[in-house]
């Protein structure tokens, strides 16, 4: 082609901010590998997320009433309006038709986001109609909650997409241990490694212990086993770092800190202060145990699970198998029990992190542009 491949990335984060996160990383390193990226936001405004040069495009806000996932509200907590909905849709389709797309991206969809499935099946119709249609790919990660619908689920993928990339490694988990009905699906399942930061090179000297609670509005229970812990192991003595996120009192959490604890919502540079930690202690989200194994830190992990949410834990079991980190179940979570990890976490050896595939980024504009450029070397 004699220009740039043009991307548009829809997105919509509504409990956590990973799936933003792993979004706006893929976005900056597509626009780095030369495309032309637009990415289509519909989530709660959350500062301090680097996207590059691509163009960002927000969507009137929705996010989820509660961890269950029970419904869909807007910035005030009320259900969103057909006028508000309607305003979503039309700024999504007007996005398309203004930018012309060499490929779509739906970040999580169809493996999710099922309540909005109007508007995106409303973009993916768009797409269909036009005579020279961009190519449609699912933006996936390792670990999916298995859908409902899934009959449905298979149906639009059938119906719609050409490919679906997997962010993950299968000699850790294929694709198949969250979704069954992967085979139905082969040929249009892609492997592209995990999307991870780089971090600077590993600094020998390590010594501070990292708390990253995550974004989502489970991260108090982690912080306050993790303020009573820091007594209870080997690393008192050690300066802790404790990253609460967007949902976190500050002021509350600082006043509870002994000396030696920071206090911080978030961290733009937490690659690097991975790379220089002693020990990282997180929820099994897919980016910050990610980062953790990039940086060669030590890692214990707590996933947050649920009856529903089940897609930390298994990502947590299966790298806890692998060497890559020490976990401790939500249910088991106490001080005592959180300080006994971190001291068996200490002990080990730091993870090898030439043992799993870590070049996400580069592989998935590698698979897009192939695409556009010589979609027969994928479907041979």
């Amino acid at each position: 082609m004699s220009r740039p491949v043009s991307v548009l990335f829809y997105v919509q984060h509504l409990l956590g901010l990973g799936h933003v996160k792993r979004a706006a990383t893929i976005a900056r390193h597509l626009d780095r590998h030369g495309m032309d990226v637009t990415v289509v936001t519909g989530g709660i405004p959350v500062p301090g997320f680097d996207f590059g040069e691509a163009r960002v495009v927000q969507l009137p806000p929705l996010r989820t009433a509660d961890a269950a996932f029970s419904a869909l509200v807007d910035e005030s907590g009320a259900a969103p309006s057909e006028i508000v909905l309607a305003a979503r849709r039309a700024r999504l389709l007007a996005t398309f038709r203004i930018t012309a797309p060499d490929v779509v991206l739906t970040e999580h969809f169809p493996f999710g986001r099922r309540q909005l499935r109007d508007e995106i099946l409303a973009l993916l119709d768009e797409c269909r109609s036009r005579p020279h249609r961009p190519w449609i790919m699912a933006s996936v990660r390792d670990v999916v909650v298995p859908p409902r619908h899934v009959d449905q689920c298979l149906g639009w993928i059938e119906r719609y997409f050409d490919a679906v990339l997997v962010h993950g490694d299968p000699s850790i988990i294929p694709f198949e241990a969250s979704f069954p009905e992967a085979a139905r699906i082969a040929d249009k399942i892609h492997y592209t490694g995990y999307v991870a930061e780089v971090a600077d090179p590993v600094s020998t000297d390590r010594h501070e212990i990292i708390v990253s609670a995550g974004g989502g509005t489970e991260a108090a229970s982690l912080i306050d086993a993790a303020l009573t812990a820091r007594a209870l192991c080997k690393a008192s003595d050690a300066p802790w770092r404790i990253l609460a996120g967007p949902n976190a009192d500050i002021d509350a959490l600082s006043n509870r800190a002994r000396d030696g604890v920071t206090i911080e919502r978030f961290r733009r540079d937490l690659p690097d202060l991975l790379a220089r930690c002693r020990l990282s202690i997180s929820r099994a989200g897919y980016n910050t145990l990610l980062e953790a194994i990039t940086a060669g830190a030590r890692a214990v992990v707590v996933p947050f699970e649920t009856e529903r949410e089940t897609e930390q834990a298994l990502r947590a079991e299966r790298f806890a198998e692998a060497g890559f980190c020490t976990l401790v179940r939500q249910a088991d979570l106490t001080p005592a029990r959180l300080a006994q990890a971190i001291d068996a976490a200490l002990a080990l050896p730091p993870p090898d992190h030439a043992a799993v595939a870590l070049d996400g980024v580069a592989a998935t504009a590698r698979l897009i542009a192939d695409w556009v450029v010589a979609p027969s070397a994928l479907t041979a």
